[in-house]
């Protein structure tokens, strides 16, 4: 929390035990699983800077503009916007070399999805439960994730 008090934002931290939601897309239960999380959390909220006091909003991979996606860099505040649909409330940042998005399907670079752009083995050893487009931290093996009331700009 050091990060979000030393900018003055303090959002309220709830505290639950912890529950484990795994699956796999080789079996199939990793949708199961996916879906029983989003229960868990709650209602679906727009994507937009209105707080709420409950519920969850979701970040879709899928809907990264070609732009933002392989073979280009993806900003780290892309999901922090302060206005829909990029409200979010999520910044995401690497001691690497940056963060990525694979590319789409169709996109104009013409690049390989599923990060065959890095290695051409990676489409068919990815596996998604949604469309092509997967993340990942770029000359590091870590991610970190800072949460944020939607439509606060904390830094």
């Amino acid at each position: 929390m050091g990060l979000l008090g030393s900018t003055g934002c303090d959002p309220a931290v709830l505290l639950a035990p912890d529950h484990v939601f795994a699956g796999t897309t080789a079996d199939g239960s990793l949708a199961t699983a996916v879906g029983d999380f989003c229960t868990a959390l709650g209602t679906l909220n727009p994507n937009d800077p209105t707080p709420f006091a409950d519920g969850r909003r979701q970040i879709n991979w899928d809907g990264v503009p070609d732009a933002q996606s392989a073979p280009f860099g993806f900003p780290g505040d892309f999901f922090n916007g302060t206005a829909s649909p990029r409200a979010r409330g999520v910044v995401f940042a690497t001691d690497g070399a940056g963060f990525r998005v694979s590319a789409g399907p169709g996109n104009p670079s013409a690049a390989p999805i599923l990060f065959g752009d890095i290695d051409p083995t990676y489409p068919a050893q990815f596996g998604t439960f949604s469309a092509e487009k997967l993340f990942t931290a770029s000359g590091s093996n870590e991610l970190t994730v800072h949460f944020f009331v939607a439509g606060w700009r904390c830094r």
